[in-house]
């Protein structure tokens, strides 16, 4: 699974946050409409599965690429980019986020896509948007670390307080065994009501299947 480290506190299931949802809803999805319609959501993988065998088989699937990660094999069927492909470093200090954009759209062109950030490194992306509709059947598997910007000023400036936007997407799975850190140090002394981050959003005109915790 990959997991999440929080970039901001608050509300947003940071320390401090609103306990009455139940502790499966943790993932905020948010519907893109924005002002006084905006309205937020929570997803609940228990009432998720709408449909048991397909979700057997999306399952079965995500194993074999699980397993695939682990042996450096790619799996049957799949189209993987890797983002060190398209000049990723990987190395926690230079600026990824142009490799992870241009490889999101090379996968997001094909049909059963793997958008790989491997293991064994450390990516620093700034605020980025990974926007659909993609090709059938992506698969984001995070087997690495990503990273944000250490200074809040580094953040894009017309939306500072969000990093990582997934918007557009139907059927897709977030997985692996990384981590997405926000770097949240510098944002925890701001204030949490004013200046908290939005670490990770995402935003779907149906449903995707994420399993990050």
């Amino acid at each position: 699974m990959a997991k999440t480290a929080s970039g901001g506190g608050g509300d947003d299931g940071g320390a401090g946050g609103d306990h009455d949802h139940d502790h499966e809803q943790f993932l905020k999805l948010w519907n893109g409409r924005g002002g006084a319609d905006a309205k937020e959501d929570y997803l609940n993988w228990d009432d998720d599965d709408d449909d048991d065998e397909d979700e057997d088989e999306e399952e079965e699937e995500a194993e074999q690429v699980m397993a695939w990660a682990a042996k450096c094999r790619p799996p049957a069927g799949r189209n993987v980019v890797n983002v060190d492909s398209f000049g990723a470093a990987g190395d926690g200090c230079s600026d990824d986020t142009e490799a992870f954009l241009n490889a999101w759209k090379k996968a997001c062109s094909l049909n059963n896509a793997v958008f790989l950030v491997p293991g064994g490194r450390r990516y620093k992306v700034g605020a980025a948007r990974f926007i659909g509709p993609c090709k059938n059947r992506m698969i984001i598997q995070i087997q690495g670390t990503i990273v944000a910007p250490d200074e809040p000023s580094e953040w894009d400036p017309a939306s500072p307080r969000l990093w990582l936007l997934f918007s557009g997407l139907a059927g897709a799975r977030i997985q692996g065994g990384g981590l997405i850190d926000g770097s949240g140090s510098k944002w925890w002394a701001n204030s949490c009501k004013i200046d908290r981050s939005k670490l990770l959003s995402l935003s779907s005109r149906s449903h995707a299947k994420e399993h990050l915790r």
